[in-house]
């Protein structure tokens, strides 16, 4: 490690980088701050402003090319980082001299910040070595990262809009969910009531050619639609329901975009739809956001739980065990595992089903969602670690629990004061009363 003098002589910094560049992101402003160690144990400090059009993202990497550092370190600003970031790589810089870091890794003291301070900062951190590299995928895996996350917001818009199409149709009087399970998705659904929104005169017909798959009959449905809709509240309905379409025809087109991006890493995503519960769209949104070689940026199932958010909070002070709550992660994979977890928990292979039900039994349905999250990030760590399909395994693990609970319950019951109990032919007998109040359970 090479060594930095500051003004006292008696003072000596360990470095690991001779030099190093700090930049503090901002939306129309890079500040840069060039840190070197020069002869006689010297440190040398340049700062420079550069703008973010392209022009000056170009000198800005032109710079930073002269400057020749050995490491260049950043804050992760929202999404403003990337532009200066694909400029450094275009310029021949590589992920091992390119470091990203969360902003409150390196927040400074209130009263004491300014942007050339934050920039000298960073480069300081650089070169000491003293931060946490945040894990940066590589471009082909970030342009997939934009068009998931697309994916995720789009259906969120069609799931708000649906929900104001179904609420614009009960102000009219109407009520189609009491007689459609889905009024947007269902192909039954969809020509009844674009039918009624455009007055066809052959409307009941029309239900009994489409109500044949319904539970409601032809006649309770037209009772649940046969109410007038005045003109203007017609056409927004109707405009609500061409914006639905809209929406899923981008969605389709996106997601499309998507398969051709993973083209290359379709034996990757096969493996992750062994997995019981994951289906393509969610298997392909998954892998958006890891990379080809999970291991070699996680090494450890651990690491990658902890990464995505996933797994308890480590919060102790005075020898006090205090809230254990998740800390924060990647919060677009975490939401797709705690959606495929939610699917697993109702229809999933019978081990990671019984999994499902004693951790609910044990915790509560919203704590036991989250373990079970946790659970399947594992799955799927060792899944494209050892490049296997998953192999659903038998478990008697519900069972057991109820077996425990039994045993701890009539522990109890024997350790009540005032009331004696006897156990006999394996019944837990109160003897005042005689009431069978439990049974003992062998293992």
């Amino acid at each position: 490690a090479a060594r930095a003098q500051i003004s006292n002589p008696e003072i000596t910094v360990h470095a690991m980088y001779r030099s190093a560049i700090g930049i503090d992101v901002h939306l129309n402003l890079l500040v840069c701050c060039h840190q070197k160690q020069v002869a006689g144990h010297r440190e040398q400090s340049e700062s420079r402003d550069f703008n973010t059009d392209r022009a000056s993202i170009d000198a800005f990497a032109a710079w930073c090319r002269e400057c020749n550092p050995d490491i260049i370190l950043m804050e992760s600003t929202g999404s403003l980082w990337q532009s200066p970031y694909e400029a450094l790589e275009r310029a021949g810089f590589t992920s091992e001299q390119l470091a990203l870091i969360n902003a409150r890794d390196a927040k400074a003291a209130a009263g004491r910040k300014t942007d050339r301070k934050d920039a000298s900062r960073l480069a300081s951190l650089a070169r000491t070595g003293n931060f946490k590299k945040s894990f940066v995928p590589e471009k082909a895996f970030r342009l997939q990262r934009v068009i998931s996350r697309d994916l995720q917001k789009n259906r969120n818009d069609i799931s708000r809009t649906s929900n104001r199409f179904g609420k614009s149709l009960n102000l009219t009087g109407c009520r189609p969910t009491t007689v459609f399970s889905d009024i947007r998705g269902g192909k039954a659904a969809s020509l009844i009531l674009m039918a009624k929104l455009r007055d066809d005169p052959h409307l009941f017909d029309v239900i009994k050619q489409n109500s044949r798959r319904l539970r409601a009959s032809p006649e309770q449905i037209m009772q649940a639609l046969d109410f007038e809709i005045e003109p203007m509240m017609k056409e927004q309905i109707l405009a609500l329901r061409k914006k639905i379409d809209q929406l899923e025809e981008y969605d389709r087109s996106t997601f499309e975009r998507l398969r051709q991006l993973q083209a290359p890493y379709e034996k990757d995503i096969q493996l992750l739809i062994t997995i019981t519960g994951i289906q393509e769209r969610s298997a392909r949104m998954i892998y958006a956001e890891l990379c080809p070689d999970l291991k070699e940026h996680f090494p450890t199932s651990e690491q990658f739980a902890s990464w995505l958010g996933i797994c308890p909070g480590d919060n102790t002070s005075a020898g006090k065990q205090k809230s254990g709550k998740c800390p924060k992660g990647n919060k677009h994979l975490r939401r797709t595992l705690i959606e495929a977890a939610r699917g697993l928990a109702v229809g999933g292979t019978a081990a990671l089903k019984e999994k499902f039900q004693v951790l609910k039994m044990r915790r509560g349905y919203r704590r036991a969602m989250v373990a079970f999250a946790h659970l399947l990030a594992r799955i799927i760590y060792s899944v494209l670690t050892h490049q296997k399909g998953f192999e659903p395994y038998l478990s008697t693990a519900f069972r057991d629990a109820l077996i425990e609970r039994a045993k701890n319950g009539v522990k109890q019951l024997l350790k009540l004061k005032g009331t004696k109990y006897v156990i006999a032919d394996g019944l837990v007998v109160e003897t005042k009363t005689g009431a069978i109040l439990g049974a003992v359970v062998s293992s």
